[in-house]
């Protein structure tokens, strides 16, 4: 809406229109900050622990995976052989248990790894992630209803309040092992990668920007595009000698791309690096080409082979409104929903 405030004057049912309009503009101001501040409030810290049967099996990584891939942080871990002393202390609440004292002995009977986990509402959602206590009572797609099957041997704790969360942490972690910290925010140099259509047609998008994400690099530019046979003969000019050249221009005209932009450290040579050699048959298990190609006319992805090289496609392939500089997103962003 557009304020017209001279003719709001002389015209009263404008005038209320636009007190109306404001009105709601700090309505919905209003409403959003106290959303922010209610999920700050609710940014919290929970104990998460994995018990002796956990570390045997070798199931440490895929349980530290699952509340990485939640977006929780992680603010302090290590691996110990518990005491006695200590776990007493923990399990204080279940001392006149009949099972108390074989608690104990199991969970001293081998090296454990307790964690703290940082998010928003990291205490209720880490309890949904575990699962029941009884793994025969946890849902598929749990911690515990996945990866176990007896109450005794449940590979994990995890507390079941704030304050329990609270008492936990102070318990099993001095101050100093506590970090607090933001992710890095790097700029080095960018390189430019392409989505050739065999690519697209055989559903490897997904594949091919994981190893990149994998790796570490940041995508700061892409779009799915039909190229036009002008922008592919400029961008092989430099094989316009080449007997193959009408076929390859032919060839990546023939359905649509996905031209990127990704950034890092040795952008350039780790993105040559995970597509693989030209030929694909030199191309290790492992890389892009190695995994998916097997012979050198459908190579399904382009890799900039120096940093002028990718200057000059990057320049080519987009325009500077098209790339997007960008930081990782500071905790409020990832863990607080101010929409």
């Amino acid at each position: 809406m557009k304020f017209q405030f001279f003719d709001c004057f002389s015209n009263p049912r404008k005038l209320l229109q636009n007190q109306l309009f404001i009105l709601f503009i700090f309505l919905c101001f209003s409403l959003n900050h106290s959303n922010y501040n209610n999920n700050m409030a609710n940014s919290e810290r929970t104990f998460i622990m994995l018990k002796p049967d956990a570390v045997q099996r070798g199931i440490v990584g895929d349980i530290i995976k699952r509340f990485e891939a939640k977006g929780f942080k992680l603010v302090a871990m290590k691996f110990m052989w518990a005491s006695k002393e200590l776990l007493e202390k923990h399990y204080s609440d279940l001392s006149s248990r009949p099972f108390f004292p074989g608690l104990v002995t199991y969970m001293s009977s081998g090296p454990v790894v307790p964690m703290v986990w940082e998010g928003l509402n990291a205490v209720k959602t880490g309890r949904v992630m575990l699962g029941a206590t009884n793994p025969a009572d946890s849902a598929p797609g749990t911690i515990r209803g996945d990866l176990c099957v007896q109450v005794g041997r449940n590979i994990i704790h995890g507390s079941d309040s704030v304050e329990s969360a609270n008492k936990e942490i102070a318990l099993w972690f001095n101050d100093n092992e506590l970090v607090s910290w933001k992710p890095a925010a790097v700029n080095w140099e960018r390189t430019y990668i392409m989505v050739k259509p065999d690519g697209l047609q055989r559903g490897l998008v997904h594949e091919i920007i994981k190893r990149f994400e994998k790796k570490g690099l940041k995508l700061v530019g892409m779009k799915l595009i039909k190229a036009q046979s002008q922008t592919v003969a400029e961008h092989y000019e430099h094989l316009k000698n080449q007997p193959f050249y009408s076929g390859l221009i032919e060839y990546m005209t023939s359905g649509p791309v996905i031209p990127m932009v990704w950034e890092g450290y040795n952008a350039v040579e780790f993105g040559r690096n995970i597509i693989g050699e030209t030929n694909p048959s030199e191309s290790p298990i492992g890389t892009i080409r190695g995994d998916f190609c097997l012979f050198q006319g459908l190579t399904v992805v382009h890799g900039a082979h120096s940093v002028q090289e990718a200057n000059r496609e990057i320049g080519l392939w987009f325009k500077p409104h098209e790339l997007v500089s960008w930081e990782p997103a500071l905790q409020e962003w990832i863990f607080y929903d101010i929409d």
